[in-house]
């Protein structure tokens, strides 16, 4: 082998593997992008709720427990009061079992009885009822005072207790859902396949294209030692 075949041999290695490398994270990205959207299309089938390994998922509709007013946000870092979250975000929560899994300060989800619209609100105070606690709930967003209408509610009517909340994934899932956002994701699984198509097709004619060469080398080489053992 020439140095100039062995640099070539080199170069195709150099080649190939840069190749693999983006087929490597092309595919991943196609396989994100296709995760985010189904998980997106169950959030919308199940009207911004969703369960996966114990957990349960809800996009946030509102700014509800965005507060704003200054007094409620000291009071509540006093408090050790966590968990506001804005519009778009993305809830993670567990099932409520016992009591006991609940305290001052906790967010819970909720079928508003005004509404009759899942909802997420913050216990404020709880009291005591007989043998039952009983939780009085409010926005973080509403003025100092105001509580979900003066309703208190029982352990069997709050859903789930919000452990989590990741910004703007609600957003994201809700755009991919969103007819645009189904136009995009095809855009970009129909690019990846044409390119695919394209790239197995040409890998094909170089590998005929090589294999031809080497047939002509071949055989040049036979006509050529054919010829000097026909002078020897």
């Amino acid at each position: 082998m020439t140095p100039l075949d062995f640099l070539l041999f080199m170069e195709n290695i150099k080649e190939n593997k840069t190749k693999k490398t983006w087929d490597i994270v092309s595919w991943i990205l196609v396989v994100i992008i296709f995760l985010i959207a189904l998980f997106g299309l169950f959030l919308k089938i199940r009207k911004n709720q969703v369960y996966f390994f114990g957990n349960r998922y809800d996009a946030v509709l509102s700014d509800s427990m965005a507060t704003t007013n200054e007094v409620i946000r000291i009071d509540y870092e006093e408090k050790g009061w966590t968990n506001q979250f804005k519009k778009g975000a993305l809830l993670v929560s567990t099932k409520i079992v016992e009591s006991t899994d609940l305290k001052e300060g906790d967010v819970v989800i909720f079928v508003n009885p005004d509404s009759n619209k899942i909802t997420s609100h913050r216990i404020v105070k709880i009291s005591f009822n007989g043998n039952e606690n009983v939780y009085t709930i409010r926005a973080d967003a509403a003025k100092p005072g105001e509580e979900d209408g003066g309703r208190a509610f029982l352990k069997n009517e709050l859903q789930s207790k919000v452990v989590k909340s990741v910004p703007f994934v609600g957003y994201i899932c809700g755009y991919l859902t969103s007819f645009w956002g189904m136009v995009a994701e095809m855009g970009v699984i129909a690019v990846y396949i044409v390119y695919q198509v394209i790239t197995s097709k040409n890998e094909k004619e170089e590998s005929a294209q090589i294999a031809n060469s080497d047939q002509s080398l071949n055989l040049h080489d036979k006509k050529a030692k054919k010829a000097k053992k026909n002078e020897k």
